[in-house]
Formats: C-alpha cells, sequence, structure tokens
C-alpha cells in the first residue's frame, strides 16, 4: 500500500482483500451474510405484508387429507388438484397442525424462516468444507449468496399464482 494513498483506495483494498481471502476478516463473510440474512428475513416477516400464494390451497388439499381423503384425484384446493408427492402432504399436515390448522400464518412464515435459515447455515458449511469460496480463485460462491437473497426476495414479492402441472401416474401411463 502506498504511504499516501488516498482513504477510499485504501478502503477499497480493504475491501477487496477481504473479499479475495486475503485478510484475517475474510472468514468472517459467511457468518456476517448469514446474520444479515436472518435480519433480512425478520424484517420481510415483520414489515411486508403478507402474500398469499399457496398456503390456502395447501391447507385446504391437507385438510382432506387429515379428514381421511386418500384419493389424489379427489383431493383439491384454491389452486386446483393436489400434484405433490406424499412427502409435501406431510410436511404440510405437520405445518397444519403447528398452526392451529393453517390459521397461524406468523408461526409459519417463522417456521420457514428457520428452515430456510437451517439450510443456508448447511450450504455454507458445505462451501466451507469444500474449501470453496472466499479463499479460491476460481469460484465465488458465496458472493452468489447475496445475489440469491435479493432474488428470492424480488421473485417471493412479485410472483403470481402458481402453476401446476398435472402429474400422471405411472401405473396409469403404462396402461
Amino acid at each position: 500500500m502506498a504511504p499516501h494513498e488516498p482513504p477510499h483506495k485504501q478502503a477499497l483494498r480493504f475491501a477487496l482483500d477481504v473479499a479475495n481471502g486475503r485478510h484475517a476478516l475474510s472468514k468472517l463473510v459467511p457468518l456476517v451474510l448469514w446474520l444479515a440474512d436472518a435480519v433480512l428475513c425478520g424484517l420481510v416477516i415483520w414489515k411486508v405484508p403478507y402474500t398469499e400464494i399457496d398456503w390456502v390451497a395447501y391447507m385446504e388439499q391437507v385438510a382432506q387429507f387429515v379428514a381421511g381423503e386418500r384419493d389424489y384425484t379427489k383431493m383439491e384446493g384454491g389452486t386446483g388438484p393436489l400434484v405433490y408427492p406424499a412427502a409435501h402432504v406431510y410436511v404440510y399436515t405437520g405445518l397444519y397442525y403447528l398452526t392451529d390448522r393453517g390459521k397461524n400464518i406468523l408461526l409459519a412464515q417463522q417456521t420457514f424462516a428457520v428452515l430456510y435459515m437451517a439450510t443456508l447455515a448447511v450450504v455454507m458449511l458445505c462451501y466451507w468444507k469444500a474449501k470453496v469460496g472466499l479463499s479460491s480463485t476460481t469460484s465465488c460462491a458465496f458472493f452468489s449468496v447475496p445475489s440469491f437473497l435479493i432474488d428470492r426476495e424480488t421473485k417471493r414479492k412479485h410472483q403470481g399464482p402458481a402453476v401446476h402441472l398435472p402429474v400422471v401416474d405411472s401405473v396409469q401411463a403404462a396402461a
């Protein structure tokens, strides 16, 4: 670093050193990104009005499952027939009970935020274990995270009704 380098150039050099893994603080970048995303998730849940996409339809479909219906052709919601596999139904059945039959949307949002943050932590840990990211000259995995986070929130806010494609039963297709 030149002794008379302007402060803005010193700041830029410092930021680039941290970003490129050439500074001791580089190791904190994933944690800072994770914490920033946790704060953003909290702010979105707190400040952004709830946008109905498919929650009500999923709860309608799960209510039919809970009532004993097992024929997929008879299970429908506001967006159409149930097209997801049984694992989806089982997971949302748990959420159905956790959220007072789907009425406690705030709890559902908080649950999804916790699951999302746990998933993000596991992904970041995988990148760290694989030594991919900040110290790698061929990868910018951690720098794609902020872009992913912003893109995810933008899509969530502007997404219209989900498009459901019919699932063809393999037994019927073979017949």
